[in-house]
């Protein structure tokens, strides 16, 4: 007796049993089990174990042919119809995040072109305006201002022209002198 081929025997015992060996290995494994007792012991309890599951148990995975043509007929009529559309009660999770993403991103473009359209700066001091004179003498009467006496300012831009006094009529400015093409004769 052989442990490699009792250990094979073994092995394949079930598949044996089940007749799920081929037609070769069938004749090898009976003509090793009327040789050897030991796997012989095996093969007729593992014979046993099965006999009794099938008695015991009932047959699972294992209907009736009219159920199962049954059971096809059913798919295949499935299969053979278009699938219908059922709404859905629910709306898609995503839509409203998309809709947010949208209003922050207006109201982010918004915020700065709201805050910028009136803005607030720094006052900076500004210079006086010139006020001509005669409207402050009429405004303020009774603080009469007394006004340094105008001087006469000859300028010459041509040896022959002379022109009379300029006088200044803004207060903080200098006085004006005409251009020299105002005061050419013609």
């Amino acid at each position: 007796m052989k442990t490699f081929t009792c250990q094979f025997v073994q092995n394949r015992m079930p598949a044996f049993i089940n007749n799920e060996c081929s037609v070769r290995e069938r004749r090898l494994i009976g003509q090793h089990l009327d040789e050897c007792a030991a796997c012989d012991a095996v093969y007729r309890q593992q014979r046993r174990a099965q006999r009794e599951m099938q008695s015991e148990l009932p047959r699972l995975g294992m209907p009736d042919q009219g159920r199962l043509a049954l059971i096809w007929e059913r798919v295949e009529q499935e299969l053979a119809t278009p699938p219908q559309r059922v709404p859905s009660k629910v709306a898609p999770r995503i839509s409203w995040h998309y809709g947010l993403v949208a209003v922050l991103a207006v109201f982010m473009l918004a915020v700065p072109w709201v805050m910028d359209s009136n803005p607030v700066h720094a006052s900076v001091p500004s210079q006086p305006a010139p006020v001509e004179m005669t409207e402050l003498e009429q405004a303020t009467p009774e603080h009469e201002q007394t006004l340094p006496p105008v001087t006469e300012v000859a300028y010459a831009t041509h040896p022959e022209v002379t022109t009379g006094p300029v006088q200044s009529v803004l207060h903080n400015t200098p006085p004006q002198t005409p251009s020299p093409a105002s005061t050419r004769p013609e």
